[in-house]
């Protein structure tokens, strides 16, 4: 728990809230790393006032332990995937910072009718235009909880909007096509959440 962590004459200390673990001779820490990541100790939480864990059950908890040899060589393949997950997400930062900034330069902004960046061979203004006539925009489906059926039509909802993605989930909700009563979305269609109980939900697209 690196916010527990203080320093004292140079060297660091941890809180009383948090358990330290010091593996012996013969013991390869990353292998028993990633031993509790899969164990998840979430499991061993208790009490209501303040939930945790003791010392007491850690010592507890069972393990099974190759040999040193086949910890290290264990510990670091995961070692390495963590390594290639981190490279990934740095780069992913990268591109989502890289797209956040062109998005602002690639659209007209603060009343001005040309972007700042345009590619090669384009020129003249842009036209602004109503949204309404680009489109038509519409409300989705209402239903009641009695048309809900294991089969039947999909209904798309806010919860399949992930960002600027769309995804289909386990608990998706089907309905009887007798409920339909307005027309189906098509291949191409933008789904925006229109309503949602955390406001900055509001507005996401997919």
């Amino acid at each position: 728990n690196a916010g527990a962590l203080y320093k004292v004459d140079g060297h660091y200390n941890v809180s009383d809230n948090t358990l330290m673990l010091q593996p012996e001779e013969g013991t390869n820490i990353e292998f028993v790393f990633k031993f509790l990541e899969q164990f998840n100790l979430n499991q061993l939480v208790f009490g209501s006032g303040q939930p945790l864990i003791t010392g007491g059950q850690l010592k507890e908890i069972s393990i099974f332990h190759p040999i040193e040899k086949e910890q290290k060589a264990i510990g670091d393949f995961f070692q390495n995937l963590d390594n290639l997950i981190k490279n990934h997400n740095t780069q992913l930062k990268k591109l989502t910072n890289l797209k956040k900034a062109m998005l602002l330069k690639m659209f007209p902004q603060d009343g001005a009718s040309v972007p700042e960046i345009r590619f090669k061979g384009f020129d003249g203004e842009w036209e602004e235009i109503p949204f309404k006539n680009i489109g038509i925009c519409k409300r989705g489906l209402t239903y009641s909880p009695t048309d809900v059926s294991k089969k039947g039509v999909k209904v798309l909802r806010s919860s399949n909007i992930f960002e600027d993605t769309f995804i289909e989930k386990e608990d998706d909700v089907y309905v009887n096509e007798n409920a339909i009563n307005i027309d189906y979305i098509l291949e191409g269609d933008i789904l925006v959440t229109a309503a949602n109980g955390s406001s900055r939900l509001v507005g996401k697209h997919a």
